[in-house]
């Protein structure tokens, strides 16, 4: 069986790997489940934490016909550090994007002004050092998976 090309990561960049055979290597059903641990996301949800940035980002959008979209990322301080597979300290913070109209301002009837409005300041440059609560948000990935993260109430 031939299987289309595909991309692995390596610490160097993007590499190309093609896979031209597939081999058949048993029956599936003595598979068993195996707990990887990780980080248990729901034990952060209700706490406070303060706001570390407010950064002006631009990303990804299907929603506009240029493909992106002018986003404001606010981030907290880390709320804790866990370590991957290689031993890397990777740090998690609660962080929301809102999207900006244009460049130069924000709808005074969207998330970002709710959220302007909840953290009791005027401009988003006002909000580090602001406490927010955290809450688990959840984002479907276009795999049919879900991706369980930390961000704010609004």
């Amino acid at each position: 069986m031939k299987i289309p090309r595909f991309e692995q990561k390596t610490k160097g960049g993007k590499e190309k790997m093609d896979v031209t055979t597939v081999e058949e290597v048993g029956d599936i059903s003595n598979l068993k489940p195996v707990d990887r641990g990780g980080t248990d996301l729901e034990q952060f949800e209700g706490q406070k934490v303060k706001i570390e940035s407010v950064t002006r980002l631009v990303v990804p959008s299907k929603f506009t016909e240029s493909g992106n979209q002018e986003v404001l990322k606010v981030q907290s301080v880390p709320v804790t550090v866990v370590e991957d597979s290689e031993g890397n300290k990777i740090e998690i913070r609660a962080s929301e994007l809102f999207n900006l109209v244009d460049s130069t301002s924000w709808s005074t009837k969207g998330k970002l002004q709710k959220f302007l409005d909840k953290q009791r300041v005027s401009h988003p440059k006002d909000l580090p050092g602001t406490w927010a609560t955290i809450r688990l948000r959840e984002k479907a990935r276009e795999d049919g998976t879900t991706q369980t993260f930390l961000g704010f109430v609004i």
